[in-house]
């Protein structure tokens, strides 16, 4: 179905896990985040022309009102899809398939990232978070669970250590 090559081509999320892996897509511009939006928009009322179905709820519009009024430009954008994204195990870049995660370990993610509370920078042009009860806002990095995953970790298909 075309509409579906064009969501997976040009909007789907997968599509810019693998572009974030070349550098030359980390420039200033803005594309890739107002493409992103288009795609979250679409989300909550369906768009037949990328074959996505209206899911509403998390993209209800206002329900991420800082998501939606942040101007990220497409480096910071494609760095944090990288680290979330992308492991290097062994000096092979490895994809994270978080849809095959085991519960414990993904539950492991989501419990490190209530610690976080996201903010944007000053600008509204970045993105960061402020731990915990600090102020102060850290590079927007993955929690230790997706860095260093368990031995048992299924995620990529590789042995790693334990944390």
């Amino acid at each position: 179905m075309a509409a579906r090559k064009l969501y997976s081509d040009g909007y789907s999320v997968a599509s810019l896990r693998d572009r974030a892996v070349r550098r030359a897509a980390w420039d200033r511009h803005h594309d890739r985040w107002e493409g992103l939006l288009i795609t979250f928009a679409a989300l909550a009322r369906g768009e037949k022309r990328l074959g996505l179905p209206a899911l509403d709820g998390l993209f209800a519009p206002g329900t991420l009102a800082d998501i939606e009024r942040a101007r990220l430009t497409n480096r910071s954008l494609m760095e944090t899809i990288y680290r979330l994204a992308w492991l290097r195990v062994d000096s092979v870049l490895v994809p994270v398939n978080w849809r095959d995660m085991e519960t414990e370990e993904l539950g492991s993610v989501y419990e490190s990232l209530l610690e976080l509370t996201p903010r944007l920078t000053d600008d509204g042009r970045g993105f960061a978070f402020a731990e915990g009860g600090r102020h102060g806002a850290t590079p927007a990095r993955p929690p230790a669970a997706t860095t260093r995953p368990t031995a048992s970790c299924r995620c990529c298909s590789t042995t790693r250590s334990s944390r």
